[in-house]
């Protein structure tokens, strides 16, 4: 599959999760083909939040190579050290808005809002519930090693005997069958999230919301 055809599929995938949770939880009729028709009409918003978002941690860390490139032609023996710095900085840079933008794309299904503003939107719903979110993925986290590990074992039980490329197979094809399980499941998590969020700050009770979509 290309970049290209990636970036489209992606968020649109995740747009119909999101609104089939979202119907779900509003008790409206649900499907997935109204679901990715929805979706589709918000194409444009939501490959241009997905492309907004990798520019936002590409851009330092090109920056970061950059200037480390910078430091080494000069002459200076610490580009190892300035790299190591500013690689750091990048990844508490990148987690902590990973999670700041973790609810954008809910935003851009269910509120209709654009990419630049549904970054913003997300900032604002996060504020205060960093960790929890942080919880959430710690928790996914460990279900998916757990889980991966079971199924990349139980393979190995029966097929000890097998080439060595033959288990390895099989062990990456266990961890993608575990990933298309617990990628939506996050993604369940964080909408219900952003409707908890919703009905505690701002008020909204479940009609006004369905009537809000």
């Amino acid at each position: 599959i290309s970049l290209a055809s990636f970036v489209r599929l992606l968020p649109l995938a995740q747009g119909a999760v999101i609104r089939v949770v979202s119907d779900e939880y509003l008790d409206r009729p649900t499907g997935v083909g109204p679901a990715l028709s929805t979706v589709w009409q918000r194409i444009s918003g939501l490959i241009g939040y997905v492309l907004l978002e990798l520019g936002i941690w590409i851009g330092p860390l090109v920056g970061a190579t950059l200037l480390t490139l910078l430091v080494a032609l000069s002459g200076s023996g610490a580009a190892a050290g300035v790299f190591l710095l500013l690689l750091v900085a990048w990844l508490v840079f990148f987690i902590f808005t990973y999670v700041r933008f973790c609810l954008g794309i809910q935003t851009v299904v269910l509120e209709r809002l654009s990419p630049v503003a549904a970054l913003r939107r997300s900032m604002r719903l996060t504020h205060g519930s960093f960790w929890r979110i942080v919880l959430f993925y710690i928790v996914i986290a460990l279900v998916s090693g757990i889980l991966s590990e079971i199924l990349g074992l139980l393979p190995g039980l029966f097929v000890s005997a097998a080439p060595l490329a033959t288990r390895t197979a099989i062990e990456v094809l266990a961890d993608g069958v575990v990933q298309i399980f617990t990628s939506p499941f996050i993604l369940i998590l964080l909408t219900l999230l952003y409707y908890d969020i919703r009905i505690r700050r701002e008020a909204f009770d479940i009609e006004m919301l369905a009537q809000s979509l």
